[in-house]
């Protein structure tokens, strides 16, 4: 039977604990609200240049860009965004399951993956699937480079014809507890949905929106 020193000993253990964990609780909810800043603001900023590719693209006869042109699919440039640590309930492992089910489906095709966050590398390393590029360590501090690298291999991958798609698996924020996978075709530009018809808008374009539009 412990001693009362002993007993005295183990509560000023637990407390230290508990003092520990309240700090790291702490700074783990600023960097969680800093986060979730980021994702909020970024988000309109996102869909405008969307609705602003939208009008461009409708604009002009699809066959005018090769971006806007669907081709026969023979290989497929597949995009997998994972986070770069661990802890975070089913978020990196919803994205795993989403991609297994994506290359299932897809075995006809050749599949050129882009893993972009350390978990997600992890688990495909045990594998034998030819990785094209490989991001890790990115989200801790995210700079617009770093899309624009990922975003220029693959755009050069798709002009040059070696990939005739790209999609891209990620999870949607929706709040702190509940994420949405959401599968999306970034290459071809996919027309937009008719439900999902914005209004006619007038934008000035430099270069002129033809001349944006055959550049590619």
């Amino acid at each position: 039977m412990p001693t009362p020193r002993e007993i005295k000993r183990r509560i000023g253990s637990i407390r230290n604990t508990q003092k520990i964990t309240k700090a790291m609780e702490m700074v783990a909810s600023v960097k969680l609200r800093k986060a979730r800043t980021q994702i909020l603001s970024a988000r309109p900023y996102a869909e405008k240049l969307a609705e602003i590719a939208h009008h461009l693209q409708n604009s002009f006869a699809r066959s005018s860009s090769l971006l806007l042109v669907p081709r026969k699919v023979s290989a497929i440039g597949l995009v997998l965004v994972s986070s770069d640590k661990g802890l975070c309930g089913g978020f990196n492992s919803n994205i795993m399951k989403k991609a297994m089910e994506f290359i299932r489906q897809n075995a006809n095709v050749t599949l050129h993956l882009t893993l972009i966050g350390k978990k997600i590398s992890e688990s495909f390393k045990r594998m034998s699937y030819p990785i094209a590029n490989k991001y890790v360590d990115v989200f801790f501090k995210p700079e617009y480079t770093s899309a624009a690298d990922i975003g220029q291999k693959l755009l050069a991958d798709f002009l040059s014809r070696k990939i005739d798609e790209v999609v891209v698996i990620y999870n949607e924020f929706k709040s702190t507890v509940s994420q949405k996978i959401k599968i999306e075709t970034l290459l071809p530009v996919p027309p937009l949905e008719r439900e999902k018809q914005i209004e006619k808008a007038d934008y000035i374009f430099e270069p002129e929106g033809k001349a944006s539009m055959a550049s590619f």
